[in-house]
């Protein structure tokens, strides 16, 4: 996940671990996961699947259209032509929303709401792109290092509790079902 294959060295590591897995086992899919632009990550044309994981800064949920929306169906229209017919899934996508947070902030649960729809909205959009998965189900606690400052990571859906936030509404949305008791 996200390993650095965007420099000769990574690219050459991803092929050949890519070659050796169909070599061990030629009848599963292999990939990996491009922690950004997976034109970038050169060692894709050894993978069955094309992953690539995608966030966006974006300030206000006036914003979601011009920034993520528009942008995301643009960079997945030059991926699907970069990459011809190969399978593309953006295998990572989602947004911080803190349960008792409401309104256009960030971090609100409105606001990540509002993101994870416009993310949604621009794969479902264009139907050659293989789908999307969000990150994550539930709001966790990590260990910190030098990338990962604060412990608490609030990017689920529902709180650590399993507490619904307005974002499982969208969710249940997206996948066309309902959250039961509602």
């Amino acid at each position: 996940n996200e390993c650095v294959t965007d420099n000769e060295t990574g690219i050459k590591v991803m092929r050949d671990l890519l070659k050796l897995t169909k070599t061990l086992d030629p009848t599963r899919l292999a990939t990996f996961v491009a922690g950004s632009n997976p034109t970038r990550h050169l060692g894709f044309d050894e993978a069955d699947i094309v992953c690539f994981n995608k966030y966006v800064s974006c300030d206000h949920i006036s914003q979601m259209d011009s920034v993520i929306y528009k942008p995301l169906v643009k960079d997945l229209a030059n991926y699907r032509i970069y990459f011809g017919n190969k399978p593309i899934i953006m295998s990572e996508f989602g947004r911080q929303g803190v349960k008792g947070i409401h309104g256009d902030v960030p971090h609100s649960e409105e606001f990540q709401a509002a993101y994870i729809e416009s993310m949604w909205k621009a794969l479902t959009d264009n139907r050659t792109i293989s789908g999307g998965i969000l990150w994550t189900w539930a709001d966790y606690i990590h260990e910190t290092h030098f990338a990962l400052t604060d412990p608490y990571a609030p990017y689920g859906v529902v709180t650590g509790n399993r507490t619904h936030k307005k974002s499982l509404e969208s969710l249940a949305r997206m996948y066309g079902g309902s959250i039961p008791g509602k």
